[in-house]
């Protein structure tokens, strides 16, 4: 059974949903919601309500530990709140080591998009020690599986040391990945 707080707070993603932006970020910032609210509201079906409460927790110096710990729980109940989850945890990039837990849990997830934000996430953080990890998912995967050319391409970009050959059009502006500056100069700052 749902418990009550759950159901309230999906009531006001139904309520919200039907508004812009601006007045969903503004309601939502009146009601001085915690934590556990915003991981709720992160996984409401609607994309403004979602992306809204990912904002607000985005902003929070509890944000992603909030969102680790979702992940980890499995609270996030479908695509588009694992990746709105992968995307702010990569947002924060080596300065959150403890994201690297989240992307590992995610990479068999039965979503191809969830699963290129866990690749990504593990890609960029350039540890090599995960390649047996990358590996051993992509063995299990049958040969025609959408994403196991993803991994792949994972593998390989841990093995050159070369992030971007996985995500080449990335450019990491705010330099949270700490790639090599000598080797990547036009894709950092």
């Amino acid at each position: 059974m749902e418990e009550p707080w759950k159901a309230q707070l999906q009531e006001l993603g139904e309520r919200l949903c039907r508004f812009g932006y601006q007045e969903i970020a503004s309601n939502l910032a009146k009601r001085d919601l915690n934590g556990d609210s915003l991981i709720e509201l992160l996984n409401h079906r609607s994309r403004k309500v979602g992306d809204t409460a990912l904002g607000l927790l985005d902003r929070r110096r509890d944000g992603p530990p909030l969102v680790l710990q979702a992940v980890l729980s499995n609270r996030f109940t479908h695509k588009d709140a694992k990746v709105r989850a992968t995307n702010l945890l990569a947002g924060r990039g080596r300065t959150f080591p403890e994201a690297m837990t989240a992307y590992l849990h995610l990479l068999g997830d039965r979503s191809a998009h969830v699963v290129y934000g866990a690749l990504f996430g593990v890609v960029f953080f350039q540890d090599r020690a995960q390649l047996k990890n990358l590996e051993c998912w992509r063995n299990v995967l049958s040969a025609n599986a959408k994403v196991r050319e993803k991994f792949d391409l994972a593998i390989r970009a841990l093995r050159e040391g070369n992030p971007f050959l996985f995500s080449p059009g990335f450019k990491d502006s705010n330099d949270v990945w700490g790639s090599d500056r000598k080797r990547f100069a036009d894709r950092i700052g």
